[in-house]
């Protein structure tokens, strides 16, 4: 936990624990006061009095629990939400060859189960662990006072009763409530690639942490309901005890005041002891959902990005396709800062290699990757537009903004640049319709123009364009030349497409025939 909260939010759920536990202090105090009355000679300034006390117990127990539901709700939907943010903030430093292969349901999944472990870990010891200690503290007290050996051997059929219980339920599995589901983790983990190549890491963290759209539902266990063993063997060590202790103190005095406290007492250890095998369950389940998780990020890398660059190279490389057989040669390739380059060639041939090598999605099998003739590990801080990169479920306006700052006027204004205005006026609600597949999926070319508008607005030195008028008409595709002809002039940039319109706003060319790099256009 002490990773997921600051001093603040620690101390928070450390007040919480102090709420429940004074909670419970007074219940009992309650019930220790009620049976010492009954005990004694009942006059009308003695009942006076009781009353009085009663009810300031009952008035701070009831303060403690209204400041207790005020407070859990944050400490818990905040512990929760940290666990989330952090696990998405280390997903950046998974190794590019794995995050490429990332299984996102699965990802996403371990993330929000382990969260909830944890979570419901603080909630059960503060819920129900520390209460039934303080509760089973008190109630062996008294029958300590009462006889040692009942005392005793009531403690042992309580051991005994949660252990069977344990056994009966320790295959339990939790309850899947809705509103305990983030939905925008999920679907950022599931486009994690679009977020790596947009680079826009520090937007999603941002919109995690300030999405509070979900409720935070501390979720109970499935047990069996009703459940016959627990209760059933709970009135049998009842039953055994109030048959003890009435047959030990029938001729004592305080045997009425005893047993109306041991009834009340036990009403309460009921609800706790009911609970508490599964909370154990919870928190013993926690390390194998942990390890599971961090299998993800066995391999991490402290990912760093040169910013201060004049040229990059590749000399000699190949890249091993092993599934097809497939060998793509790149036998010398050079990016000067300030240029614009297009890679021209069919489908296939591996242009989009090229791409992920440079943006450090791949990496060289042979050969050497050099920036400013120096071999280099280090990324290139780039805006990578693909046909693989999404849209999220978010509104339209925050899919292009992506939280720079640009009014509804000039998106308005990009979006009828890029011919979209027939597709906007679609939109049940514009700019903040939410996006789902709905809208886009039939719709690739869409997308792909969104896409130049987000490239537009991220405002970066360098841009990969992949195949940016793929499957477009001529007009659309005379739009698109405009568009970057106009925004992106000043910019550095690789283009691969197999259309020679494209390569009019480049100044220098490569191409691709063979899965081979060819600084000169081959000749068939």
């Amino acid at each position: 936990m002490k990773n997921y909260l600051n001093n603040h939010e620690k101390f928070n759920i450390i007040l919480l624990g102090i709420f429940k536990t004074f909670i419970y202090v007074c219940w009992i105090l309650f019930a220790f006061i009620f049976a010492y009355f009954i005990n004694h000679d009942i006059r009308d300034d003695r009942t006076i009095g009781l009353i009085i006390v009663l009810l300031v117990i009952y008035t701070i127990r009831n303060i403690l629990k209204k400041l207790y539901k005020d407070q859990s709700y944050k400490s818990y939907h905040k512990l929760k939400h940290n666990i989330e943010v952090s696990y998405f903030k280390k997903i950046k430093q998974i190794d590019n060859e794995n995050l490429v292969n990332i299984d996102g349901d699965n990802l996403s999944k371990k993330i929000l189960e382990y969260s909830y472990v944890q979570t419901k870990k603080i909630n059960d010891i503060i819920e129900f662990i520390i209460p039934s200690i303080i509760c089973l503290l008190i109630f062996f007290l008294g029958l300590i006072n009462i006889n040692v050996i009942l005392a005793i051997f009531i403690a042992l059929l309580l051991l005994i009763m949660q252990i069977i219980r344990y056994c009966l339920l320790k295959n339990n599995k939790f309850e899947k409530i809705s509103s305990n589901y983030n939905d925008m983790l999920v679907d950022f983990i599931k486009k994690i690639m679009t977020i790596k190549k947009l680079n826009i890491f520090s937007f999603c963290e941002d919109k995690l942490d300030k999405n509070d759209e979900s409720d935070i539902i501390i979720l109970k266990n499935n047990d069996v309901s009703p459940d016959l063993f627990f209760s059933t063997s709970l009135t049998i060590i009842l039953t055994i005890v109030f048959i003890s202790c009435f047959l030990i103190l029938r001729n004592n005095d305080d045997m009425l005041g005893y047993l109306l406290f041991f009834i009340i007492l036990i009403f309460k250890l009921q609800n706790l002891l009911y609970e508490l095998i599964p909370a154990i369950n919870n928190i013993l389940a926690i390390k194998n959902i942990k390890l599971e998780l961090d299998k993800y990020f066995s391999n991490t890398v402290d990912y760093k990005y040169n910013h201060n660059w004049k040229k990059i190279n590749i000399d000699s490389g190949t890249v091993q396709y092993k599934d097809n057989d497939i060998t793509i040669k790149i036998p010398n390739f050079e990016f000067i800062k300030g240029d614009q380059v297009s890679i021209i060639g069919k489908s296939g041939e591996g242009k989009s290699t090229i791409l992920n090598i440079l943006s450090g999605i791949d990496k060289l099998d042979t050969g050497v990757l050099s920036i400013d003739d120096v071999r280099s590990t280090k990324l290139l801080e780039v805006v990578y537009l693909s046909s693989q990169v999404e849209l999220f479920n978010i509104s339209l306006r925050a899919n292009l903004r992506l939280d720079k700052k640009v009014s509804d006027e000039e998106l308005l204004n990009y979006i009828k640049e890029l011919g979209l205005m027939g597709w906007y006026n679609t939109l049940p609600k514009g700019l903040d319709t939410i996006i789902h597949s709905d809208y886009i999926n039939n719709a690739p070319s869409v997308i792909a123009r969104l896409n130049i508008i987000r490239g537009i607005i991220l405002n970066k030195e360098i841009y990969f364009f992949d195949d940016p008028t793929k499957n477009m008409d001529l007009d659309t595709e005379k739009i698109i030349v405009t568009v970057l002809k106009k925004y992106f002039k000043k910019k550095s940039f690789i283009i691969i497409t197999d259309r020679p319109i494209l390569t009019t706003i480049c100044k220098k060319h490569y191409f691709m025939k063979k899965h081979t790099l060819l600084d000169k256009e081959p000749l068939l």
